[in-house]
């Protein structure tokens, strides 16, 4: 692609989702976006600048505000013809995934739920937060043991 990367700006979020256009560092692309300072804007993959559904609409204020953007791992570049048509089926892929994604979560912790577990990350595997209990291994497979003391 030949892109000159001399006082290449890099920008990234730490841990925080594409699903999310408030995010810090987004922001401060959007702004840079609408103050028309970007030249080039490269990513590797373009699930990584946003999977949110604004994808194509960020991307062409980019494109119309005078910027490039490239994404190395689908191969878009936007001076290239028919970017548009790669741009949008991505922007779709994408946002559809995270929200499938999402789903699945929340299927899986319904049922954890549903259990009598927790659906907290920090309690997988464990009898409500003892990592010792003996039914542990039981409870995190979904198999509830027979109560062993009278209910008074």
């Amino acid at each position: 692609m030949g892109i000159d990367h001399q006082g290449a700006v890099v920008i990234h979020d730490e841990a925080e989702s594409g699903a999310k256009t408030f995010r810090g560092e987004f922001e401060r692309i959007d702004e840079m976006v609408r103050r028309k300072e970007i030249a080039i804007l490269a990513v590797d993959d373009q699930a990584r600048l946003t999977r949110a559904d604004n994808a194509f609409g960020f991307i062409t204020d980019l494109v119309y505000s005078g910027g490039r953007f490239v994404s190395t791992g689908e191969g878009i570049d936007t001076t290239q013809q028919g970017w548009e048509l790669r741009v949008k089926v991505m922007e779709l892929h994408n946002s559809t995934t995270i929200r499938e994604l999402g789903r699945r979560v929340r299927r899986g912790q319904l049922g954890r739920v549903l259990a009598g577990l927790s659906a907290s990350p920090k309690h997988r595997g464990v009898a409500g937060g003892k990592p010792n209990s003996p039914h542990s291994r039981l409870r995190c497979r979904g198999i509830l043991p027979v109560r062993t003391h009278p209910i008074l």
